[in-house]
């Protein structure tokens, strides 16, 4: 029974080749678009996830001349803990400026390690992600 559908199908798309790239162009595109926007949507809810209280993050977007920017100034920190009392813990991060591509050395078994990311930040950004160390201490 499928195959006389089967054949029926390729028959109409062998008659009809200009109706049927149309078709089947829109139906990859549309599924295209579809899985896009799902990937999107994944990603954007998953933001933080990983975090145990990753639903109580935020984090301060600016927004000077029209131009929207992830960032603040350095006392915007300590003046949201100092002003609202809401905020229980605030972490300060600041890319290293300057370097694109750094090479980094351990002094484990003269390792080197070649980043693009490396960020600034206060000891207590550990008290806020509550991270687990494979190596090393959490507190100085």
């Amino acid at each position: 029974m499928f195959r006389n559908y089967f054949k029926i199908a390729w028959r109409n798309i062998l008659k009809n080749k200009g109706f049927a790239f149309i078709n089947i162009a829109g139906l990859a595109i549309g599924l295209t678009a579809c899985v896009l926007i799902l990937m999107y949507v994944i990603d954007e809810n998953n933001y933080d996830r990983h975090h145990k209280d990753g639903e109580r993050t935020y984090r301060i977007i600016s927004q000077v001349k029209g131009d929207k920017f992830v960032g603040s100034s350095a006392p915007t920190a300590m003046g949201l803990k100092n002003d609202f009392p809401e905020v229980e813990e605030v972490a300060r991060l600041l890319r290293f400026p300057g370097n694109e591509k750094m090479l980094l050395s351990a002094n484990i078994a003269n390792s080197f390690l070649l980043t693009q990311s490396i960020f600034l930040v206060l000891m207590n950004i550990f008290f806020y992600q509550k991270m687990k160390f494979s190596s090393g201490l959490s507190v100085m």
